[in-house]
């Protein structure tokens, strides 16, 4: 979530505490969902959402494991938008830019 920590970021540097707590909460939100999973699966899932080839598990996941990963996969796909737009509201007004 690139543009998650650029606007937690900007919003530090800038003495924001409202956007601070804004953006550590999403932050948070995205970090209890990958705190499930063994490390990168749900880094790799996100990708995936975006569109970003990150190749497979190293590892296979139960079958358990993976119906939660599907459930994060749903969480992530109607999370991001929000958070993207937060992200742009936060940054563009302030002068920074970021790749679409």
């Amino acid at each position: 979530m690139p543009e998650l920590m650029l606007a937690l970021d900007q919003a530090i540097l800038s003495g924001d505490e409202a956007g601070v707590k804004q953006f550590e909460a999403r932050l948070t939100e995205f970090l209890a969902w990958t705190d499930q999973f063994p490390w990168p699966a749900a880094v790799k899932e996100a990708l995936k959402e975006r569109k970003v080839k990150s190749g497979a598990l190293a590892t296979p996941l139960s079958e358990a494991k993976r119906n939660s990963l599907a459930a994060f996969a749903s969480w992530f796909r109607n999370w991001l938008p929000g958070v993207l737009k937060e992200c742009r509201a936060a940054l563009e007004p302030k002068g920074v830019t970021q790749r679409k």
